[in-house]
């Protein structure tokens, strides 16, 4: 048993190698990468020895876990097994090894899951799909998972919240990213006006029509909306431009536009780290 991390959490099921109890999961083994890897395209240039390579994003990595279970009645064992796994396949959540109780993957359960029963000991074997970096998490009583485990499993975590009120002319301004890695925010906008301009670093958008209502822009997954009803309604047609990332340290921003007349913008960004 790998007692060294004193265990890992998934979707609020929290594996503790430090006590040790019958039909309780504990954490045997897990692998993970040290860094994700980047993606690479080759192009063969005509009459060229070799070729040129072109560094993309990093990909999305694999963490493999070895969970054990110890007990004598086997029955037991299998509903325990089953029940845990009939929550973690549904969706994707937070993956926390407790070495790093701050940070955590954005995960789902990656291929099958395997077993092997024994007399006393059952061992499951996982593989996780995760986000190529760490999420840092809030830091307060929204990351403890309470009696009701159901409730804190929304992975949308924004450590940092930055706004600024009643913008009726041109906004310089700057958000810091403290993790080690880019990271993509959601940026609102609330209030009026014809035309409002964004521009952050070397990248720049558009959106129009903004009347007495509010806009999310989600730079991760390059979506632009509005809630009607609780119901998300796409403006990507009001929209136009490069969805901003935001790079370690400083970044300087410059928001114009023609009529603004804006209570509030607000810019919301994890900080992500590369272990």
């Amino acid at each position: 048993m790998d007692a060294k991390i004193n265990g890992m959490i998934f979707k609020g099921v929290h594996i503790n190698n430090l006590v040790m109890k019958d039909y309780e999961f504990k954490l045997l083994e897990f692998e993970r990468p040290v860094t994700p890897a980047l993606s690479y395209k080759a192009v063969n240039v005509p009459n060229r020895d070799g070729a040129y390579y072109f560094k993309n994003n990093y990909e999305n990595s694999t963490c493999s876990v070895k969970l054990g279970i110890h007990g004598t009645s086997a029955v037991k064992k299998q509903q325990i097994i089953s029940n845990i796994l009939s929550k973690w396949i549904q969706s994707e959540g937070r993956l926390i090894f407790l070495d790093r109780p701050n940070l955590f993957y954005k995960a789902y359960i990656f291929e099958s899951v395997s077993q092997d029963m024994g007399d006393y000991w059952t061992e499951v074997d996982i593989t996780f799909n995760t986000s190529f970096a760490l999420y840092q998490l809030y830091g307060d009583a929204r990351d403890y998972f309470a009696s009701d485990k159901t409730k804190i499993e929304d992975i949308d975590v924004f450590v940092n919240k930055v706004s600024w009120k009643n913008i009726t002319d041109t906004l310089q301004a700057s958000v810091n990213n403290s993790g080690n890695y880019k990271t993509m925010p959601v940026i609102y906008f609330f209030g009026t006006a014809k035309l409002i301009n964004f521009t952050m670093g070397d990248t720049a958008f558009s959106l129009s029509g903004l009347n007495n209502s509010f806009v999310y822009i989600d730079c991760e997954k390059m979506t632009v909306y509005t809630i009607v009803e609780n119901k998300k309604v796409s403006l990507l047609t009001s929209f136009s431009g490069n969805f901003p990332q935001i790079a370690v340290g400083d970044n300087n921003f410059v928001v114009s536009g023609r009529n603004l007349n804006l209570t509030e913008i607000r810019i919301e960004f994890p900080n992500t780290f590369i272990a």
